[in-house]
């Protein structure tokens, strides 16, 4: 019989952790809300960086408040290996102008567009991180 899914909820200040029982991986669950700006290159996502682990699933919404209120849901899937790091990415809803990447040491970055009359963007994620 297979192990079920391990899920834990926790917050950007602390992590839940149990070790799976037919394996060493450790699951650790996170997630937090970040205000993002407009306009801007390769920007860290504060509270995403995967040091320290082999990959993550991350389920992230971006909504902006502009002249014209744009919502997309991004899901990000990373693997870190020595010192490359890969990033694949999904999404639905508008076109944000959001993109989004990995540094070599696992930090995700956002880049946004210049929105017309922006006043507010927030991302809210939430991620399943796989140590070694």
């Amino acid at each position: 019989m297979a192990n079920p899914a391990i899920i834990f909820g926790g917050s950007d200040t602390s992590k839940h952790l149990q070790k799976n029982v037919n394996h060493n991986d450790i699951v650790i669950k996170k997630h937090d809300s970040f205000a993002a700006a407009n306009n801007v290159s390769a920007t860290n996502v504060t509270g995403l960086n995967l040091t320290g682990f082999r990959g993550a699933s991350i389920d992230l919404t971006v909504s902006i408040d502009a002249t014209a209120d744009l919502f997309a849901t991004f899901k990000l899937t990373a693997i870190v290996k020595a010192a490359t790091a890969f990033l694949a990415v999904e999404y639905i809803g508008d076109e944000t102008n959001i993109t989004f990447s990995i540094t070599s040491g696992g930090q995700i970055q956002y880049a946004s567009g210049n929105e017309t009359g922006f006043a507010s963007s927030t991302f809210k994620w939430s991620a399943s991180l796989m140590e070694d």
